[in-house]
């Protein structure tokens, strides 16, 4: 199973991923909480049926029934509630080269694009081709007053989220993180966790920056106010690098050394000491120190070894399953660093 293409830009740049969703709902159609599960399965299917053979990115990924969900889940490419437990529903995703569909996630349909990098008006451009794909043989529910009606009515109006993926380790290495989701939270551009939705030191330094409101407010205008969020957050992580490197140099840069023969050779892996890992290296590659290749398979690492993704891959109440998480991710971890270090 394939990394996504965003995690080449770990270690080399703060905004590593671009994503644009768009939310539409179908006319005669209950929304996902209200509908019965054998309704919202033949509801899936057409779909499914409806989109076949109409753009790439209308390719079946997964369902409800997938074995492969939590892996999918801590990669990024579906979201985590799909594998919590807490809304058993159907669902159905759709997927090809960082673009695709989600059926019954919250709305009928959400279409969405992922671009690496600072590329939030491709991914747009990317989304609403997908949507307008879709509209044209779908009878979407649009109000002349209200706009697009979806689900949420943080999401009322043009229908659109957009948010960025970044990577901030020093903040978290230099102890600055804490009060800056509050911070973003007041600027209407606020942080979230990337699987559990609260920002949290165990991923690796990695945040979402999103907006709160679509309604009244054109998809140029939410872009550029998040454009404009990254480049403040941004600009912390460079302060919070440089006031490592004056304060602590010697100690920087042996956590860095020390997290590469870690990650090279461990036998047991915490989630918290990879996540931990994994930012120093990050760090010292920005400080071109190391190789930018080893902070991407140490995040690969990251992404590949989640708990969920563990416990599924162990099929069992076995030693692994019960006691042996830490085991598991040494052994995924170790090979992914070994491959560039060459240890």
């Amino acid at each position: 199973m394939n990394a996504p293409a965003w995690i080449d830009l770990i270690g080399r740049e703060s905004v590593v991923a671009s994503r644009v969703r768009i939310a539409r709902n179908v006319m005669g159609t209950s929304f996902r909480g209200t509908v019965a599960p054998q309704e919202g399965r033949r509801f899936c299917e057409r779909i499914l049926e409806a989109l076949k053979g109409r753009h790439p990115a209308f390719v079946p990924l997964a369902d409800e029934t997938s074995e492969e969900t939590a892996e999918f889940a801590g990669l990024l490419r579906v979201p985590a509630n799909f594998v919590s437990g807490e809304d058993p529903g159907p669902w159905l995703a759709m997927e090809d080269a960082g673009r695709g569909a989600l059926v019954l996630d919250g709305d009928h349909l959400r279409f969405w694009s992922v671009r690496p990098g600072l590329a939030l008006a491709e991914a747009l451009e990317e989304a609403g081709t997908l949507e307008s794909t879709a509209g044209a043989i779908l009878p979407f529910c649009k109000d002349p007053d209200r706009g697009w009606l979806t689900a949420s009515p943080v999401d009322a109006g043009t229908g659109m989220r957009a948010s960025l993926l970044m990577h901030l380790p020093a903040l978290w290495a230099a102890s600055r993180m804490t009060g800056v989701p509050d911070a973003m939270e007041a600027m209407d551009h606020p942080l979230r966790g990337p699987w559990s939705g609260t920002v949290s030191g165990d991923d690796a330094g990695l945040v979402v920056v999103t907006h709160l409101r679509g309604f009244g407010r054109s998809e140029a205008d939410a872009i550029l106010g998040l454009v404009r969020s990254a480049a403040i957050l941004e600009a912390h992580e460079s302060q919070a690098r440089q006031s490592l490197l004056d304060a602590r140099a010697e100690e920087l840069e042996d956590a860095v050394s020390r997290s590469v023969a870690v990650l090279s050779s461990a036998r047991l892996l915490s989630r918290r000491e990879l996540s931990a890992r994994v930012r120093w290296i990050s760090i010292g590659a920005r400080l071109g120190w190391v190789d930018p290749a080893i902070a991407r398979s140490a995040m690969e690492a990251h992404l590949r070894t989640d708990d969920r993704t563990l416990l599924s891959r162990a099929g069992g109440p076995s030693e692994e399953f019960v006691d042996g998480l830490d085991r598991m991710r040494a052994r995924v971890a170790v090979p992914l660093v070994r491959q560039v270090t060459g240890a």
